[in-house]
């Protein structure tokens, strides 16, 4: 699912401004890695639907990091707002299943062809507001999905072994650890073989998993994949750029372990930690659905 967040997440107070404020400022990314730029706002009590231009800086960037603020300043100095949280580069809005509800808050004489619908949910909230008594509204803190986030590691063990990718790294934990059970106390090095076996199999298994669930999102945002298919991506909890990269070195580390099981113990126990994984058989089957998949 795009990212969610329990209803009334943000306070009324902030809905309101976004409500008549026009566009905002959205900043993807930190540090020396920002970039920024102007949309129109769709502002709810849950999330916010931010609508970008298609193929802009900030639609690219959130391809590489989730990690989104926005901003929103009166000129007058009524009000200061800024909220930062997770986005998801989503579908363009003329194919987005709930275009009716976004098109009323699109800034006049911008194309609808010419928009993508990026929805973001706020971890917190800093509000100043000025009133005409002179008294100060402030917000200050978590959103009430800020105070209820899965810590990063959760995220990235679940993106990794979740889902089909569990049981076959069950399994070949299981077919290595027996084979060398097997094998007699005699075996040499028995503890480090074991561990590379572990490592090649934590490797292929994770690096496959991570590599369908990038496919997977941009299958979805072609409009050719259902959000079930990427889950963390397209709830805005990891960004495709970070899965691919993340896959790629996992593979590396089934390379690595697998080059330096052939070099110590030699084939039988290579093809057992290479290949009891069954990620060459599942791996495919998934691009193939998705590449074959319509959505739902």
């Amino acid at each position: 699912m795009p990212p969610q967040a329990p209803r009334n997440n943000l306070p009324p107070d902030v809905v309101r401004v976004l409500s008549f404020h026009g566009l905002v400022e959205v900043v993807v990314g930190e540090d020396d890695a920002m970039v920024s730029g102007r949309a129109s706002v769709a502002p709810f009590e849950d999330v916010l639907q931010l609508l970008v231009p298609t193929n802009s800086p900030v639609e690219q960037a959130l391809l590489r990091t989730t990690r989104t603020a926005v901003q929103a300043r009166a000129r007058d100095g009524e009000y200061s707002l800024r909220l930062t949280g997770h986005a998801c580069a989503g579908r363009p809005l003329t194919s987005h299943p709930e275009r009716g509800s976004f098109e009323p808050w699109v800034a006049d004489g911008v194309r609808l062809a010419g928009l993508s619908v990026v929805t973001f949910a706020a971890h917190t909230c800093e509000l100043t507001r000025n009133e005409a008594d002179g008294q100060a509204v402030r917000y200050h803190g978590p959103t009430r999905l800020g105070k209820t986030l899965p810590k990063p590691t959760q995220t990235w063990l679940l993106a990794c072994w979740g889902g089909v990718a569990l049981p076959f790294f069950a399994i070949a934990l299981l077919l290595s650890f027996g084979w060398l059970v097997y094998q007699g106390e005699g075996y040499r090095f028995r503890p480090l073989a074991l561990a590379l076996a572990a490592g090649a199999a934590f490797g292929a298994v994770g690096g496959v998993r991570l590599l369908t669930l990038s496919l997977a999102f941009h299958r979805w945002r072609a409009g050719r994949a259902r959000e079930a298919d990427a889950p963390l991506l397209t709830e805005g909890l990891i960004a495709p750029g970070q899965a691919r990269t993340v896959g790629l070195a996992l593979l590396g580390l089934w390379a690595a372990c697998v080059g330096a099981i052939a070099a110590i113990w030699g084939d039988d126990l290579m093809w057992w930690a290479g290949l009891s994984h069954g990620a060459w058989l599942w791996g495919p089957a998934v691009v193939a659905h998705l590449m074959a998949g319509q959505p739902e």
